[in-house]
């Protein structure tokens, strides 16, 4: 998979997150703080399992512990 840098996504709204490449990132350790987490995003889906593998397919990473969240 080819991605750009930086890349963004915004909203219908007008307002963004971008991202960008850093050659030299170290991932963060939760819940440990040697390397704290910079950044974290809630997001609401339509198809979580459908999610989960494209999230995963841009070298996201998956927490052992999940909370089994439902509405």
């Amino acid at each position: 998979m080819s991605r750009s840098y930086p890349a963004f996504v915004r909203a219908e709204y007008g307002d963004s997150i971008n991202f960008q490449k850093v050659e030299s990132f170290t991932p963060p350790q939760w819940p440990g703080q040697e390397m704290p987490q910079q950044m974290h995003l809630d997001l609401v889906v339509d198809e979580l399992d459908e999610a989960e593998v494209v999230v995963l397919e841009l070298r996201a990473t998956k927490h052992e512990h999940q909370s089994g969240y439902a509405n």
